[in-house]
């Protein structure tokens, strides 16, 4: 049988039974998927294009096409994508994310911590289960957006937002 729709907690339920048609638009009972068009929806993944958006825990997830997985909670992003969670956005060309254990990757990315007024780059950024974030090969600032008077560039950097510490590698001011 098919997995009953539920109000946002576990994962996303989606019925693999019923065809969608192109240009249908999508709504899953607790979760918002907004400005979109059906392109598949085959063996619980569901595939839309166009301004997409799916939220849940939090959590926003947009890009210009998304996959979601039921089978992994996964969500995979093509085209501007973005994961906005706690205050902090990240945005690059794709991105993975599995959405219960909070696990995934965004590469060539910027990033901003809004709580904390930073903000960087990084090659490849991780999101490592919910709390912690590691970032290669990165630079960030305090400074306003299209002002680096000074930034700092690092091999690597973790950042564990339940510890409220950061560590790195390889620092340099410029």
């Amino acid at each position: 049988a098919p997995p009953r729709p539920n109000a946002g907690a576990g994962p996303l339920c989606l019925s693999p039974c019923k065809k969608a048609e192109e240009g249908a638009v999508l709504q899953i009972p607790g979760h918002k998927i907004v400005d979109i068009h059906v392109v598949h929806m085959v063996h619980r993944a569901v595939g839309v294009i166009g301004n997409a958006e799916v939220r849940r825990g939090g959590a926003v997830f947009t890009a210009d096409r998304i996959t979601y997985r039921h089978d992994t909670d996964e969500v995979t992003g093509k085209g501007n994508a973005r994961i906005s969670r706690a205050g902090a956005s990240f945005s690059g060309p794709s991105m993975r994310f599995r959405i219960t254990s909070r696990e995934g990757s965004m590469d060539e990315a910027e990033w901003e911590y809004a709580p904390r007024n930073v903000r960087g780059c990084a090659k490849n950024i991780r999101f490592l289960s919910g709390n912690r974030t590691t970032f290669e090969d990165v630079s960030f600032t305090t400074c306003k957006r299209d002002d680096d008077s000074w930034f700092i560039s690092m091999n690597d950097l973790e950042i564990d937002e339940y510890d409220l510490t950061a560590s790195g590698t390889g620092a340099v001011l410029h």
